[in-house]
């Protein structure tokens, strides 16, 4: 005869509607998109320096670059501060924008 099951094997059951919303909306939106100001960027080598090193980063799923505006949107779910964090640790300085 099988015993019931116990409660440290039962799975969490999530009620709090908002929490299953956010996580909701999170799988119908997608991954999160953050837009960095880098001064210093302004050329192709600049780029290919910023891309080497976010690239490979955890959570990095897309990049895409403005030189002229000096900007990068980074895709995916890197904290903003670990991102600023690999760009000064490269030689540029950034901040998130609005």
């Amino acid at each position: 005869m099988a015993h019931p099951p116990r409660a440290r094997d039962i799975p969490p059951l999530d009620l709090c509607p908002r929490r299953r919303t956010n996580a909701a909306l999170q799988q119908k939106m997608g991954p999160a998109m953050i837009r960095f100001n880098i001064p210093d960027m302004n050329c192709g080598h600049c780029r290919a320096s910023i891309e080497a090193a976010l690239t490979p980063m955890p959570g990095v799923n897309a990049l895409r670059f403005d030189i002229d505006g000096r900007m990068i949107e980074v895709e995916g779910d890197a904290p903003a501060a670990e991102i600023i964090q690999v760009l000064d640790a490269i030689g540029f300085p950034a901040k998130v924008l609005g």
